[in-house]
């Protein structure tokens, strides 16, 4: 994106294109087309963005990121524990210290995951919401 980077900024520089609408939106509903669409609905969708923080939200994913890679660390280390009790414990005794341990370690690994594809949604959206607005304001 060139111009404008903020959502509003965007918003702004688009709106002029809202003047079609304004000036052939009362024609059209004289021959009877579009005649549910109002220059205010029009308006209000065209301007359901403003006020987004897009980068609020990549700084909140690059947030969920640092917690995402904290967690790998943690991961890795209780992989590496778990891995060590059959060194230490025998028999019964390791597995029933291990099959507990594999459950939290399964959970964490899941968690891990989790937070990984939610930092990665985060960060798609503040792309595609900029991307979409921007989009919005050259078509207005």
């Amino acid at each position: 994106m060139s111009g404008p980077t903020g959502i509003d900024d965007l918003l702004d520089a688009g709106a002029v294109g809202l003047r079609f609408f304004a000036e052939f939106l009362p024609r059209a509903h004289r021959i009877g087309a579009a005649s549910t669409v109002t220059m205010s609905d029009l308006t209000d969708r065209y301007e359901a963005q403003r006020g987004l923080d897009v980068a609020r939200l990549a700084s909140d994913a690059d947030a969920v990121r640092t917690v995402w890679s904290v967690l790998g660390t943690g991961v890795d280390e209780q992989r590496d524990r778990l891995a060590s009790v059959p060194a230490v414990w025998e028999g019964g005794a390791s597995c029933s210290a291990s099959d507990p341990l594999a459950a939290h370690l399964e959970r964490s690994r899941r968690l891990h995951d989790t937070v990984g594809a939610l930092a990665d949604t985060l960060a798609a959206a503040a792309s595609a919401i900029g991307v979409i607005v921007d989009e919005k304001s050259r078509a207005a």
